[in-house]
């Protein structure tokens, strides 16, 4: 009983953090129709984006937390009047209710995934330990993102400092709220939303998803990313469409120092924005040069933390010259397309996406633009699976069947936007 009643605080704690960031105080930059779970993942965006620049100023997991801390008492501060959900609150209360459970589920069955253990724990570790980011060059892989276990250690250590899973409550709590805030907002009955959410929650939700993997996190980011994007599509206001390029930025930059892979997801996504989106070109602009700026920051990280960066990450140049051989590519070829037909069939979202995305190719005569949005970046990122994996020099069966599910997993998001776009389309709701 002791447990579950620490449980409950803990997820109220990570919640209290999460939802006052410094996006609360930014007034200019709210757009009035957000609803309370896009606002709470706008702040939690805020927060991760927030906590990276205090671990790069190589500050200790105390410092970060009572900086922390401080921000959340001032944005309470300003904005306690502001403080409106009852209209929200069954669908809050819904959320809690299934943030306990899964939270239920990780405390009863304590496992880390392999990965975790020899990489992503390590970082948690020299966090909780009051490490700074520094000290990760004395350990493997220094130069794989940290973030993912900066907040791991973070709510490890506070406010109980009971258990290492406690930390992995908060991934539980960005997870429910990407899928969420990817629902709520559609003109629909409620049943058919909660529905929705469950359902999402149903397909998407195994425990390695909370065993530590990074790959939850990624997950949540581009489809939080998918929801900003389909506005970006539907926003006549430019101001507001602006808005809506910086939380983009924000999450590209989040997610990049969560997986090395999610940079290129996230700058797949904002290329294929700056190609068949509307707006403005100097909205464009911003989006181009935002998203240089970040792979810039993120290559200065990697350069700084290991002048290999690049052999310790097992691409040698030289290598692939040597070693060249055609009928070995075609194999591998071969290998990574047979394995990407068989996931697709256990990822349901991919088995859900391919029939309504032709559905809408073929009865919607209209909004080309979003269309060629979601086939685009579909293509691009499958390219960019097959050229990962067909270039990976270890075993590429080994690679292959230890790794793709879990790269596909990554971006299932995305590809529920055709529901999104069907169910917020007029002709489609009759």
């Amino acid at each position: 009983m002791k447990e579950l009643l620490l449980i409950l605080l803990q997820i109220g704690f990570i919640t209290f953090l999460f939802n006052y960031s410094f996006y609360s105080v930014v007034d200019r930059w709210k757009v009035k129709y957000l609803n309370v779970f896009e606002i709470f993942s706008i702040n939690i965006i805020f927060f991760i984006n927030i906590l990276l620049f205090l671990s790069l100023m190589n500050l200790n997991i105390n410092s970060i937390f009572f900086t922390m801390l401080l921000i959340s008492f001032f944005c309470i501060f300003r904005n306690y009047k502001k403080t409106n959900i009852k209209k929200d609150i069954y669908y809050i209360f819904f959320f809690i209710v299934i943030t306990f459970l899964i939270s239920i589920d990780l405390a009863s069955t304590l496992n880390l995934g392999w990965d975790v253990k020899y990489f992503y724990y390590q970082k948690t570790l020299n966090f909780y330990q009051n490490n700074s980011l520094s000290n990760l060059a004395n350990l493997i892989i220094p130069d794989y993102p940290h973030v993912g276990a900066l907040v791991w250690s973070l709510f490890w250590k506070y406010p109980f400092n009971y258990s290492e899973y406690f930390g992995r409550i908060a991934y539980i709590l960005i997870y429910l709220s990407s899928i969420f805030t990817f629902f709520y907002s559609l003109k629909i009955k409620h049943l058919i939303k909660i529905t929705l959410i469950f359902l999402t929650i149903i397909v998407t939700y195994n425990y390695s998803l909370i065993s530590g993997l990074q790959e939850v996190l990624v997950f949540s980011l581009v489809l939080i990313a998918s929801k900003f994007a389909y506005y970006l599509f539907t926003e006549k206001n430019d101001t507001n469409k602006l808005n809506f390029i910086y939380f983009i930025l924000l999450i590209t930059n989040a997610a990049c120092w969560v997986k090395n892979e999610a940079l290129i997801f996230l700058m797949i996504l904002n290329f294929s924005l700056i190609v068949f989106c509307q707006i403005d070109n100097q909205l464009k602009l911003k989006l181009f040069f935002g998203s240089m700026i970040i792979v810039a920051a993120r290559l200065i990280f990697f350069i700084f933390f290991d002048t290999n960066f690049v052999d310790s990450q097992g691409f040698n140049s030289s290598e692939i010259l040597v070693n060249f051989n055609f009928s070995k590519i075609i194999n591998d070829l071969k290998i990574i397309l047979f394995y990407y037909f068989v996931y697709l069939t256990q990822l349901p979202i991919y088995l859900i996406f391919i029939p309504l995305i032709i559905s809408i190719f073929i009865y919607e005569k209209k909004n080309y633009q979003i269309k060629k949005f979601i086939l685009l970046f579909t293509i691009l990122n499958f390219l960019f699976l097959i050229v990962a994996f067909l270039f990976a020099f270890e075993d590429v069966m080994w690679q292959v069947r230890s790794g793709l599910k879990r790269f596909m997993f990554e971006t299932t998001g995305f590809y529920l936007l055709p529901i999104l776009h069907m169910l917020s389309n007029k002709k489609f709701k009759k």
